[in-house]
């Protein structure tokens, strides 16, 4: 399944998607994400983020083609 039905079903069916993005410094940043709106012109989505490594939770803007690995958060 692609990264974004992964997205589209997660926003379909009100879920948390686990998402291992790659940060401006090249690094990978792994977050549990909300998608609140999407703007498919910019490819950018505007979500609600956990950053797991620092448990800080975060409104985010962040963009499609940076995330690297996306899963559906069940239960």
């Amino acid at each position: 399944m692609s990264i974004a039905s992964k997205i589209f079903r997660a926003i379909h069916e009100g879920k948390w998607l686990s998402i291992e993005y790659l940060n401006v410094n090249g690094g990978n940043t792994f977050y549990w994400i909300c998608v609140q709106d999407l703007f498919p012109q910019s490819r950018k989505l505007q979500v609600k983020g956990l950053k797991l490594n620092t448990h800080e939770m975060a409104s985010l803007d962040i963009f499609f083609n940076r995330i690297q690995r996306a899963e559906v958060l069940e239960g």
